[in-house]
């Protein structure tokens, strides 16, 4: 409770908008590194994501992109985002996700030319 009070925890929410999971930090009074670890984003009723195959993340400091294995979507209309095996997204480092189709033209942020 006093971590709740004393504002000493960390607080994110994550938007979704056109292919995007971006990264919002609540608590700004609070913000460290440390070993809050994601193994796995799960979209629910992501129906229209069917076809996504490819996927990266964008880091907080350099905006570096690191390309994700592609996500798998299953018959219960849920798209699931995995990072590289062995390792998991750190919420501290993540500034967004990123994922596509590119048959369909979607506009590819993990890819230098947008392509």
């Amino acid at each position: 409770m006093s971590e709740l009070s004393n504002g000493s925890y960390e607080h994110y929410e994550f938007v979704l908008t056109n292919n995007t999971l971006q990264k919002l930090v609540i608590n700004t009074d609070n913000i460290k590194t440390g070993p809050q670890n994601i193994s796995k984003i799960v979209l629910t009723n992501a129906g229209a994501l069917k076809e996504t195959d490819f996927a990266c993340w964008t880091d907080m400091v350099g905006r570096a992109v690191t390309m994700l294995p592609t996500p798998i979507y299953y018959a219960n209309m849920t798209l699931e985002i995995i990072p590289k095996e062995g390792e998991t997204f750190d919420p501290f480092f993540m500034q967004s996700i990123h994922f596509g189709t590119s048959k369909n033209g979607d506009l590819n942020l993990c890819s230098v030319d947008g392509s």
